[in-house]
């Protein structure tokens, strides 16, 4: 850390390391207690934060909070029963009829929203059923 300390640098932004399926660049965050192993560990994280300190460099972490991964246990919950605790975490509504639940699509993501018909955001938040 020393030779961005020497450079002047005195915040990092670090984009999401938090454990996650990747589906969406890290931003489909499966356990917000987890790092993700191609980010290294807890350890790793820790190390990296008490280095930071002890250059006098700030961390900003990415954090976004407004939606899970599908592989979240909320999420996982939410969906098992309309009356699960985990149901109002998310907005659910109905698909079109005819329309498989995204599960059921195996092309890669840009492909599902095209055919889905929904913005990026709206398929990180909603289940087509």
């Amino acid at each position: 850390m020393w030779y961005l300390e020497e450079l002047g640098i005195d915040v990092i932004w670090l984009s999401p390391a938090y454990a996650s399926p990747n589906a969406d660049d890290g931003y489909d965050i499966s356990d917000y207690y987890g790092i993700s192993p191609e980010y290294g560990s807890m350890e790793d994280m820790k190390a990296l934060i008490r280095e930071c300190e002890n250059c006098g460099i700030r961390i900003i972490m990415d954090l976004v909070v407004n939606h899970t991964s599908d592989e979240h246990p909320w999420f996982v919950e939410a969906k098992k029963s309309k009356d699960s605790p985990y149901r109002d975490y998310y907005i659910w509504r109905e698909g079109e009829k005819g329309s498989p639940r995204l599960s059921d699509y195996e092309q890669d993501s840009e492909t599902r929203l095209e055919q889905m018909k929904l913005r990026p955001y709206e398929a990180a938040i909603y289940e087509i059923v």
